[in-house]
């Protein structure tokens, strides 16, 4: 249920596009989020700072959250499509 209801915030709220995006969003963070420790393993090997920040992906994905809902506040889709409004209504 949490998952549904982060999709829709992401994505855009009252739109079904919004949605599809913030599902794709999700699922493809959550896909490649958890992989960073071998990426971090081959950057920089014996790093003990880069192990422990890719061991927290989860933490990585809040932050990502929290910058989604700061700059895109009606979702990505929905303020993407306030602002295309708004640059066809300008002269």
């Amino acid at each position: 249920m949490l998952d549904i209801l982060l999709m829709v915030i992401i994505g855009g709220i009252g739109t079904l596009w919004g949605g599809i995006v913030g599902a794709a969003v999700l699922l493809s963070a959550q896909a490649l989020l958890p992989n960073l420790r071998a990426v971090g393993a081959v950057l920089a090997p014996g790093s003990a700072l880069v192990e422990r920040l890719t061991d927290r992906w989860l933490l990585g994905f809040g932050v990502m959250f929290i910058l989604v809902v700061f700059f895109f506040p009606k979702g990505v889709l929905g303020t993407l499509t306030a602002r295309s409004r708004r640059r066809a209504e300008s002269p």
